[in-house]
């Protein structure tokens, strides 16, 4: 979900307390480096920041880039918040969710007490379970189902075709943080989550808000009950994750990946396509196309068994 700014480059810094090096662009929307564009403002956090398409860079030190427009601050982070809490933040929803009697004319009996915002967006032949909430501005594709006491917040899409587990969470705030002296502030994930076609989620499952970007799962994965997906995460095509597996923030796994169960992966960890991650697994780096991981930390599975024999031995 694009977040909408709508200011020059001059009333974003003014705002945010920053100085601004360069021209005075309008800045249309706040983006990742990922989904920049022409007129968006980026927020990076690199020093100097990395050259970009878009027309301004929130960050410490400017980069290259002539034409680009340089908003600079100390701390950066504490800048996006402002931005987060200010301009960016979604309008305040309007109390108005669907009538028990347009429920149940749309949804039939298997969705008593169910919530619906009227600004929700659902498809044909779609099912919800009794409990279900589903806010503003979320988008739900034709032939999906919806268990009992599913939470889609603000902003959740599903393709086609869905199955979505009892009590799982879509599009929950993320875990990110701002230090102060005082305390940790949390930054605002209004990004949303985005599911691909044919999805299957078990229950108790999370998956939290893209802080820039949308969270993402693509189509036809399979996702077992009780795992954590943080924020800004992207899950490729086909794909299968065992129970109780926890992803951190911007992990991203490539296509036809299968992570057995209570593996745990480090923040900004990237796997290629086809890498197989054994059960209780811990992975804390990158990994190429095709890897076979194993053990804390995660190793190639030869390594890993050439490690027990060894230990085995001794």
């Amino acid at each position: 979900m694009p977040l909408a700014l709508n200011l020059r480059a001059s009333e974003v810094a003014s705002l945010c307390g920053a100085e601004l090096r360069g021209p005075d662009p309008f800045l249309g929307i706040l983006a990742s480096q990922d989904s920049a564009t022409v007129d968006s403002l980026v927020f990076d956090t690199r020093v100097p920041a990395a050259a970009s398409v878009a027309a301004a860079i929130l960050c410490r030190e400017p980069g290259d880039g002539p034409d680009t427009a340089w908003i600079l601050h100390s701390q950066p982070r504490t800048a996006l918040l402002a931005l987060l809490e200010g301009p960016c933040a979604p309008s305040a929803d309007t109390d108005y969710w669907l009538s028990p009697e347009e429920m149940l004319e749309r949804f039939g009996t298997s969705a008593r007490g169910a919530l619906v915002h009227a600004t929700a967006r659902i498809g044909d032949r779609v099912r919800l379970g009794a409990g279900t909430v589903i806010e503003a501005d979320c988008e739900i594709g034709a032939d999906c189902r919806l268990e009992p006491h599913v939470v889609l917040h603000r902003g959740t899409t599903l393709e086609n075709g869905c199955r979505i587990g009892s009590h799982t969470v879509l599009g929950s705030q993320g875990f990110g943080l701002v230090a102060t002296p005082e305390c940790h502030l949390a930054l605002p994930h209004w990004a949303g989550v985005e599911i691909g076609q044919g999805v299957r989620i078990g229950a108790l499952v999370n998956v939290a808000a893209g802080l820039l970007d949308p969270t993402r799962i693509d189509s036809f994965c399979h996702i077992d009950t009780q795992v954590q997906v943080g924020h800004n995460c992207r899950i490729g095509a086909r794909t299968r994750i065992a129970a109780q597996v926890g992803l951190s923030g911007s992990v991203t796994l490539g296509e036809d990946c299968l992570v057995g169960g209570q593996a745990g992966f480090a923040d900004h960890v990237r796997l290629g396509n086809g890498c197989v991650v054994a059960a209780r697994s811990g992975v804390t780096r990158d990994w190429p196309d095709g890897s076979r991981l194993a053990g804390f930390p995660a190793q190639s599975l030869a390594a890993w068994h050439r490690e027990i024999i060894r230990n085995r031995s001794r």
